[in-house]
């Protein structure tokens, strides 16, 4: 069961083969604002998220990375997409 989360904090993803069975979960969002439109999952279990976000956001879950990108003008666009690993 894939599940997605939009919380006003950040978005958070999560993914399980059962309501029984954890994956894998992680949380992503922006010192203002961010929304995903979209969420999908291919048949190789990566996950897509297209969504929208203002100023600075960070799409690594891994809190050594910064995967950190800065809107240009007022307000951006994302397609984010994570492994199943």
């Amino acid at each position: 069961m894939n599940r997605s989360i939009l919380l006003p904090a950040g978005l958070a993803l999560a993914s399980g083969l059962s309501a029984q069975h954890h994956e894998w979960s992680f949380s992503f969002g922006s010192d203002q604002y961010e929304r995903a439109y979209g969420i999908e999952l291919d048949p190789a279990g990566n996950v897509y998220v297209c969504g929208a976000f203002d100023n600075t956001v960070d799409f690594d879950p891994d809190t050594l990375v910064d995967a950190s990108i800065t809107e240009e003008g007022n307000g951006d666009v994302y397609l984010a997409k994570y492994d199943n690993t």
